[in-house]
């Protein structure tokens, strides 16, 4: 789990916990009915957060097809490998995609989705010399 899901439980959890101390302070009637709406809103939240790590899955997939069309249509003949960049760093973006490509072993490159358009928005690799990119390096290539 991402530290910010942990955080984002947290601060859910206050307004529930908020409404069972007043309730608390209350006649029966209200007390009743603001229990029930605290049990309500934990229910609505628990749902939300065991439902949300498989909208995001979803929601992953179909950008990784996107990338792959693109990467299919720039470099025909190739493989690669596509995988989710916060996988191996809990903390990042879920949204940048982890491009290998087979004729590349060493290097990766960073891919991501913005305003329909796919991106390339970093790589890595062996330390290079100055001026020495990755073969699919789509970037501003400049000399030092």
């Amino acid at each position: 789990m991402a530290p910010i899901t942990v955080i984002q439980m947290m601060f859910a959890g206050i307004p529930v916990l908020l409404l069972l101390l007043i309730s608390v302070f209350l006649k029966d009637k209200k007390r009743n009915t603001l229990a029930s709406l605290a049990v309500f809103i934990a229910f609505v939240e628990i749902i939300f957060f065991a439902v949300s790590p498989f909208m995001l899955d979803f929601t992953i997939k179909g950008k990784q097809s996107v990338i792959n069309q693109y990467l299919a249509r720039k470099y025909p003949n190739e493989s690669w490998k596509i995988e989710r960049f916060d996988k191996e760093n809990p903390s990042a973006n879920p949204y940048v995609q982890v491009v290998t490509f087979t004729n590349e072993p060493g290097y990766t490159y960073r891919y991501i989705i913005e305003n329909g358009k796919v991106y390339q928005r970093g790589w890595g690799g062996p330390a290079p010399k100055s001026g020495e990119y990755g073969k699919h390096y789509e970037g501003k290539k400049t000399t030092h």
